[in-house]
């Protein structure tokens, strides 16, 4: 091997290490999403017969912040609806109750309520 060829190959070598991502099972796991700070307490169908899904927001961060929730509603593995639940100024290390409540009638069968996205 010449010595251009043995620095070309090196420095082919360096480039590929500086790019590839590491899979170390060391260092620092990424922070939680907003998910994390969500918690359903119940999912019941209201008098009016329309799901409703209660939820318990807890503010993981360090700074006051507002919340979004969508939930979608499923019977029988059917979705049937949605809802958005909001939080507002929940300060940090502070938890809040707050529900969404579903459009439709029941139809029979048992609902399921499922958090499908949370901003913050």
């Amino acid at each position: 091997m010449t010595m251009l060829a043995g620095v070309v190959l090196f420095a082919g070598i360096a480039l590929a290490a500086a790019y590839l991502p590491s899979h170390s099972s060391g260092g620092s796991t990424p922070a939680a999403g907003p998910e994390s700070d969500v918690t359903m307490t119940s999912c019941v169908t209201t008098d009016y017969g329309s799901p409703k899904a209660n939820l318990t927001v807890h503010n993981s961060t360090s700074r006051q912040r507002d919340y979004a929730i969508t939930v979608v509603f499923e019977r029988s593995g059917v979705q049937t609806g949605s809802g958005v639940a909001r939080v507002v100024d929940l300060d940090p290390g502070q938890d809040a109750e707050t529900f969404a409540v579903g459009f439709g009638a029941d139809t029979g069968g048992a609902i399921t309520c499922r958090v499908s996205d949370v901003r913050r």
